[in-house]
């Protein structure tokens, strides 16, 4: 288990001794707004997007999930309930990255707004 770091909004993970910035919080909101650059971060193999599992089950910062997709020159932000990432995500762990849920595109789709 890593460990949870804030500082000036943002929320840190640690893990193998190095500091990996996951969002930032909207703690009055509830909110944690990650950013995903489709060409970097889409895992081909689920089609979609992971999340920090450790994060995504901490529920002392958050409620919402603000995904904001950059796509070439496109951009999408998806709103998501974080318990819905919990219950309707892929839990996945490449070699030398943390655990993560995953959510398809597709499943994505449902929580778009923009």
């Amino acid at each position: 288990m890593g460990t949870i770091k804030i500082d000036d909004g943002k929320i840190y993970h640690q893990q193998a001794g190095k500091w990996l910035e996951i969002g930032d919080a909207d703690f009055a909101k509830r909110i944690l707004t990650v950013y995903r650059d489709k060409s970097k971060h889409l895992m081909k193999v689920f089609d979609g997007y992971g999340f920090n599992k450790e994060i995504i089950e901490t529920d002392r910062f958050f409620d919402f999930v603000a995904l904001e997709e950059t796509d070439d020159k496109e951009q999408h932000v998806y709103f998501i309930p974080r318990n819905e990432i919990m219950e309707e995500g892929r839990l996945y762990q490449a070699e030398g990255y943390e655990r993560q849920i995953f959510l398809s595109l597709s499943q994505l789709q449902t929580y778009k707004i923009k």
